[in-house]
Order: C-alpha cells, then structure tokens, then sequence
C-alpha cells in the first residue's frame, strides 16, 4: 500500500502546484463575457 500512496501523493502535489500557477488564467477561458439572447417569435395558430 505504501508502494503505491507515495507516487499518488506526489502526483497530487505536481497537479496542485501546476494549477496554483497561475489560476487567472484558468478562469479567464471559462469566462465569455456578459451576454444576452434577444428570441423574436411569431403566434403560431
């Protein structure tokens, strides 16, 4: 088991670190910006 928590852990710690680099950059690609759809229907009978 302690063959394979110490690779876990240590993986956890790269991906951890990779991703408090820079986590403006992170939500910035998520974020499309304020943004309204206006839909125009006709009364079907």
């Amino acid at each position: 088991m302690r063959r394979i928590m110490r690779p876990v852990i240590f993986a956890a710690l790269l991906m951890g670190l990779a991703s408090a680099g820079n986590p403006r950059s992170a939500l910035a690609a998520s974020y499309d910006g304020n943004w309204s759809v206006l839909i125009i229907t006709e009364k079907g009978d």
